[in-house]
């Protein structure tokens, strides 16, 4: 019960459940059931007010489902409606036999699945495109044209190279993988950490910040695949997605990721990094933390214009025995402040990524988290404790609220109400683009300079804001309607049409 935390209802699972669940009604009583997914072939329906099962990919009756050729499932994505139900079906990858040892190279190829969400019956499974296996969830994501929503998903694990892949979902859908394109591959090691998206380069479109498993961090244009920059990360292996914010105050969501240096299974310590999202350049790292496997969240917490990154610090705090403790901290990357949210508290965050929310519509942040109960050892949990506490007001949108963002689909989408048109009948030419955590807009000249003024007028001609020597102006507060920018160089000026919603 998310208002005391009291158990509603709970219910046997023969082996881990990791995956975040995902919500829908399929049992007609208008409350969301849940769909939840993990180890040994395990991906149940459950119904959400009494947990009973609704249907399961694999029973326990039916024996053994690794000698099968079932492996584990990972977080399932939601696909349009494709067996004529009238309800939306789930996008899902089976792989990784945990029976097999660090140095086996030959391992079960892994699958890329379509289940109806009805039933759980298959509706497309095809093995990855080059045999591999998969320890990576998918993503469908609009890179093109919204009627042509593509696939993304990964193969390759810790110790077998893989690649990164695109297709279809019409694709997929009639044939398979046999279309699908690798956008990145690696010898050594494979695609694990779910990439984060955002329109980096202002073309309404998302791009690909893409975690390789070893060495570096690549952003990818969404449309055509090209890289628009690259992190090297020599020594560093990654397992996290990206939080994504707007950290370094220009339009652009920068990158704050979570590595770990050294070589599976054995790391040293963590490295974490912030990346400007419009170049590539990491403009700050802190290192020297256990293991993590948990993404940030982010959001301005004090209304400054920058979001703030919430992420859980993990220590021994013990002298002669191990002890681990964990506490939350608050990034500010604009006021170069770290700020610890709460005290230390024994376990670590190390398989869960928190949770902001409003839970009880209250305009008050609740933040949600899952720790690990055995302070002796990350990698053998005994126990598990959730908490819930308060943040205070919500007083802007989240950022990057849970796994894979605020919306689960690992999609970057914040956004200001507005359309800009810029007006080629200008004599100088130029891009607009919002910032919508600080509810700015931002002007860049062709030759990629600043305009020297910014005037914004409504339709009767009347002169409502205005700056000089600066490219971003203010739009907080406008009401609905029609509006037109103006910048000026010189005697030259650009024009832009701006619609408020």
């Amino acid at each position: 019960d998310g208002s005391d935390g009291q158990v509603l209802w709970q219910r046997y699972a023969r082996d881990q459940l990791y995956g975040s669940p995902l919500f829908a009604d399929i049992s007609g009583d208008s409350i969301p059931d849940v769909f939840i997914s993990g180890r040994d072939a395990q991906f149940y329906a459950l119904d959400g007010v009494t947990g009973f099962l609704i249907w399961e990919f694999w029973a326990d009756s039916q024996g053994s489902a690794l000698d099968s050729g079932w492996y584990n499932f990972y977080l399932p994505q939601w696909i349009p409606d494709q067996d004529g139900d009238g309800l939306r079906d789930l996008l899902v990858t089976n792989g990784g036999d945990p029976t097999l040892a660090p140095p086996v190279q030959q391992r079960p190829a892994g699958y890329l699945m379509a289940l109806s969400a009805a039933d759980g019956h298959i509706l497309q499974l095809d093995s990855m495109p080059d045999r591999q296996e998969t320890y990576h969830s998918p993503l469908l994501a609009h890179l093109g044209r919204p009627d042509d929503p593509q696939i993304l998903f990964g193969s390759g694990g810790e110790t077998v190279g893989g690649s990164y892949w695109r297709v279809a979902l019409d694709s997929f859908m009639t044939s398979g993988l046999r279309s699908a394109t690798a956008l990145l591959s690696h010898d050594d090691k494979g695609y694990i950490a779910v990439p984060s998206l955002a329109d980096l380069n202002h073309d309404q479109r998302p791009d690909l910040i893409i975690p390789q498993m070893k060495e570096a961090i690549i952003a990818l244009d969404g449309h055509s695949g090209q890289e628009l920059w690259r992190v090297p990360l020599p020594g560093a292996e990654c397992y996290v997605s990206p939080t994504l914010g707007q950290f370094t105050g220009d339009p652009t969501p920068d990158a704050f990721v979570v590595t770990s240096l050294g070589n599976w299974p054995f790391y040293q310590q963590g490295l974490k990094l912030l990346i400007d999202g419009a170049t590539g350049e990491v403009v700050w790292t802190e290192s020297g933390f256990p293991f993590q496997l948990t993404s940030g969240n982010a959001y301005d917490f004090d209304g400054d214009g920058y979001d703030e990154v919430l992420y859980p610090n993990s220590e021994d705090v013990g002298f002669q025995t191990v002890d681990y403790h964990h506490q939350f901290y608050r990034y500010d990357f604009n006021d170069s402040t770290i700020t610890a949210l709460d005290s230390l508290r024994p376990g670590m965050v190390v398989f869960s990524m928190p949770l902001i929310t409003d839970l009880d519509n209250d305009q008050q942040g609740d933040f949600i988290v899952a720790t690990h109960d055995n302070p002796s050892h990350w990698y053998q949990p005994n126990g598990f404790s959730v908490y819930r506490f308060d943040l205070g007001p919500l007083s802007g949108p989240v950022a990057w609220g849970g796994y894979q963002g605020s919306a689960g689909n690992g999609v970057y989408a914040l956004h200001l109400s507005l359309d800009i048109e810029p007006l080629a009948r200008a004599p100088l030419r130029w891009r607009v683009y919002p910032n919508p955590v600080r509810e700015t807009l931002w002007a860049t000249l062709d030759d990629e300079q600043a305009p020297e003024g910014l005037h914004l007028w409504d339709l009767q001609g009347r002169l409502l804001r205005g700056s000089r020597g600066q490219n971003n102006l203010s739009v907080a507060g406008l009401p609905a309607g029609v509006y037109l920018l103006e910048g000026r160089l010189g005697a030259r000026r650009a024009l832009a049409r701006v619609v408020v919603y």
